[in-house]
């Protein structure tokens, strides 16, 4: 009890998340030597599958500041700007192309937002709606791979990386075409404007300008599923791309690809230290059977898998409100396999489920990061962002209801690829 005590009121401090759960680990091993914690530490991180984190992240990076977002957005809007609200579709579509490419929700809202929320507010759109848009359609970043969080969620787990991957391809894809749809409606109802056709030389260069771009996704997912090479291999060749691309288009430069190695290091060193904390709170959360405990305190008052995959849901989206979906996926996992084992869940399925989940509480308050980020960027209030986000939050509790409870969601495509 004193652990967990420990663990809410340092949570509600805002102490920050690696030394609350390190200081929960310390006082949970009790009369144990700390050392073993060390090791549990240094295990955790010395796994070659956690290789492919810092190399997804540089990647992420990398093509960043190699003008893809630009690119992105020329070539969707080719496509979607004749569209009432156009520009809010390419927006949403421009997300979902740069999630094959970034693996993290969080450089999707980023570097989408500080070039989408100034061109939509331009024309017309309101800033409240604009900022909400870019944080929601963002979350696809952690859903379509290659995913940061499904490759932890695989390295925690041991599921196979590559099948997450596919498993998260058709939920990814459903939930940009449903926020896609409630973006149409409502620029339909506010009547937000249109982009006139654009010229013949307009759509040669925007569509040659994204070929490089779209590339990328169709490389790593190939390679992947035809056996090419492995997820961490597959990590390695897009970074070596995105170099070739940046030489390719004039930005080479040392001292801005220096400070974007140094970047990717401290976001890995970020991640790494909540894994190797939580590894050590696993331990003894592990040894005293709190899993197993838990598994069976909810299996003995619930009889009815329904209401046990509705339950994990509940608690899923309360972390997903208050700790870092990275954080959160590290401390739970071990909890929900065993409980996920006795109702027959595939272990693809709780993955998108988990990852799904507290990737919602970026859009959600009281946290929300994604919609502080967008806040800022579209000078607008917190609490207007939350209101303009909520429809986008109905659609993904929509898509997160068909991931629970309708398997083949996650599970066919991985099957017919053969992962």
């Amino acid at each position: 009890m004193i652990p967990f005590s420990l663990f809410i009121v340092t949570l509600v401090l805002g102490v920050p998340t690696f030394i609350v759960i390190g200081l929960t680990a310390i006082i949970a091993v009790q009369q144990l030597p700390h050392s073993v914690l060390v090791d549990q530490m240094v295990a955790a991180l010395n796994n070659f599958p956690l290789i492919a984190l810092p190399l997804f992240l540089l990647m992420g990076n990398l093509m960043t500041y190699g003008g893809i977002t630009t690119s992105l957005v020329s070539f969707t809007n080719l496509f979607l700007g004749r569209v009432r609200g156009g520009l809010s579709l390419g927006a949403v579509g421009s997300s979902a192309f740069f999630s094959t490419v970034s693996g993290s929700a969080a450089a999707d809202t980023s570097a989408l937002g500080a070039v989408l929320i100034p061109a939509m507010k331009e024309d017309g759109y309101h800033p409240g709606y604009a900022g909400a848009l870019i944080a929601a359609a963002g979350t696809l970043g952690s859903i379509i791979p290659p995913s940061i969080l499904l490759v932890l969620y695989g390295v925690q787990s041991g599921t196979s990386i590559r099948g997450l991957f596919m498993a998260g391809v058709v939920p990814g894809i459903v939930a940009a075409l449903g926020m896609a749809g409630m973006a149409l409606w409502i620029a339909h109802r506010r009547q937000y404007p249109k982009y006139p056709a654009p010229t013949a030389r307009e759509a040669v260069r925007a569509s040659f300008g994204a070929i490089p771009v779209l590339l990328l996704p169709l490389i790593i997912l190939v390679g992947i599923t035809s056996g090419t090479f492995t997820i961490t291999e597959s990590a390695g060749v897009a970074v070596l791309y995105a170099l070739v691309l940046i030489v390719a288009r004039g930005r080479f430069r040392l001292r801005a690809l220096s400070e974007i190695f140094m970047k990717s290091g401290v976001e890995t060193a970020a991640v790494t230290i909540v894994i190797a904390a939580s590894a050590a709170l696993a331990w003894p959360l592990t040894r005293s059977q709190v899993p197993l405990h838990t598994a069976n305190f909810i299996l003995e008052h619930l009889s009815s898998p329904i209401l046990i995959l509705f339950v994990i849901n509940l608690m899923l989206l309360f972390l997903g409100m208050f700790l870092a979906p990275a954080a959160a996926l590290i401390i739970v996992t071990p909890l929900l396999l065993p409980l996920g084992g006795a109702i027959d869940v595939d272990p693809l399925q709780l993955g998108l489920m988990i990852v799904f989940n507290l990737n919602l509480g970026l859009i959600v308050p009281p946290i929300g990061e994604s919609l502080f980020i967008t806040a800022r960027i579209a000078g607008t209030s917190y609490v207007t962002q939350v209101r303009e986000v909520m429809p986008f939050v109905a659609v993904n509790l929509i898509v997160l209801m068909l991931v629970t409870y309708w398997p083949p969601m996650t599970t066919a495509f991985p099957a017919l690829v053969g992962y």
